[in-house]
């Protein structure tokens, strides 16, 4: 199952980076380009052993495209390693390694476009899988949400930076777990539960053939 969801995402993100890449057949200075890295704050789960998924930092890289003069449809993908821990009547114990994807497909609403100084907002639903690297059983892959803002500033025609922060909301619903191999699975969820965790990132951005006021 999870090879298949590997899989849909790889040929997802083709198709999606392709639509994305013929657009500048038409008109290049609708597309930027931003690499990213930054801080992902832990993700606590509301279970009774307090488990959660450690922050750390994370990297990866967006691509945009201008529907409109203010909206951007926008593709992201986020790497995080950190690990899987939980309370134990030891203290909190660290279960296993575990790699997290983020795959995004949402809109950003620029407030000033074309200026230098351009703040703006984003809303992303997306897709998360949470593999353990060491002592794993289960993946865990689910649907997320994300909110946040930030601010672009150009620094010449072409490039710039992006700073922003957001809210990364994963969604579990009733049968989903997600195990390590000691004491066997650690989340077991009976009703559909919303875990946050906080991002902050920095981004060099490619603004392709854009002139800026």
């Amino acid at each position: 199952m999870t090879n298949k969801i590997k899989k849909h995402s790889s040929i997802t993100i083709l198709i999606l980076s392709f639509l994305l890449v013929s657009l500048t057949d038409i008109n290049a200075q609708k597309i930027e380009l931003s690499p990213f890295f930054g801080y992902q704050t832990a993700t606590q789960f509301p279970d009774q052993n307090q488990s959660r998924i450690g922050g750390g930092i994370n990297y990866g890289g967006s691509m945009n495209y201008a529907i409109t003069r203010t909206w951007r449809l926008e593709i992201s993908y986020n790497y995080l390693k950190s690990d899987f821990s939980a309370i134990t009547m030891y203290g909190r114990h660290s279960y296993c390694d575990l790699n997290s994807k983020y795959l995004s497909l949402g809109g950003l609403k620029e407030i000033r476009p074309g200026n230098k100084v351009n703040p703006f907002g984003i809303l992303t639903i997306g897709w998360v899988n949470h593999h353990p690297t060491s002592n794993g059983r289960y993946d865990a892959n689910l649907l997320h949400f994300s909110l946040g803002g930030g601010v672009k500033v150009a620094v010449i025609d072409n490039f710039g930076f992006r700073f922003q922060a957001s809210l990364i909301m994963p969604v579990l619903s009733a049968g989903e777990y997600f195990g390590a191999k000691y004491y066997g699975p650690l989340l077991i969820f009976t009703h559909r539960t919303v875990a946050a965790a906080g991002d902050f990132t920095i981004a060099a951005v490619l603004f392709l053939d854009k002139r800026h006021e």
